[in-house]
């Protein structure tokens, strides 16, 4: 998440994303188990993440709540966030309104996803939809692709308004995956949270394993 006059990640990111922000590094886990998830910060604010699992996917919803004493205004908060992601290919779905779906599929390579030679700059793929055509260019869809294992982890967002997802690598060859409600900086959004009041991002769900496209 990211709350306003909290500072910016480091890694040459501004303008280019709003994760990894002083908001974001703040959070503690106090509770986890199999299907919840609970932060805290400083403020009194808790985000929490439900999870529901089917078969072979899982369902995330993520909860803001103030339980602080001043209003709070969000300008970002992620639906799925997820790190660690070993992959090669990206796969996204192309379309417009009331159009047959295009599947584009790029290589890590090719979107520039690879880590500075010190480790020091981040590197960002980003991408949405703005408006309440939840399909006007991109679905709300990913899958990163291991091509040495054959394994995918994707991911779908249900939401129909403004929508972003974010492919971000810095520090290893590994991937972060973040998405949901297209931000300050991608949709111009922010949320103010009164004492007392909870916001919750739109519903994703979460898939890994073997798959073929």
């Amino acid at each position: 998440m990211k709350l306003r006059k909290d500072a910016h990640n480091g890694g040459f990111s501004n303008g280019l994303t709003l994760c990894g922000s002083e908001s974001t590094r703040g959070l503690e886990k106090i509770l986890e188990n199999d299907d919840l998830i609970v932060y805290k910060n400083g403020y009194n604010h808790y985000v929490t993440l439900n999870m529901v699992k089917n078969s072979d996917t899982v369902e995330v919803s993520t909860i803001f709540e103030n339980r602080g004493y001043e209003t709070t205004t969000l300008e970002m908060l992620s639906s799925f966030a997820l790190k660690g992601i070993k992959a090669d290919k990206v796969h996204r779905l192309q379309s417009f309104w009331s159009a047959e779906g295009k599947l584009r599929t790029e290589t890590i390579e090719e979107l520039h996803l690879e880590p500075s030679w010190n480790r020091c700059g981040l590197r960002v793929e980003k991408f949405g939809n703005l408006g309440s055509m939840p399909v006007r260019k991109y679905f709300p869809f990913i899958a990163l692709e291991n091509s040495e294992t054959k394994e995918f982890t994707a991911i779908q967002l249900y939401i129909p308004f403004s929508w972003q997802m974010e492919i971000l690598c810095k520090e290893d060859e590994t991937l972060s995956l973040v998405g949901g409600i297209a931000d300050r900086d991608f949709g111009h959004w922010f949320k103010n949270i009164a004492p007392g009041e909870t916001f919750t991002a739109p519903m994703s769900n979460h898939c890994q394993g073997e798959f073929t496209l």
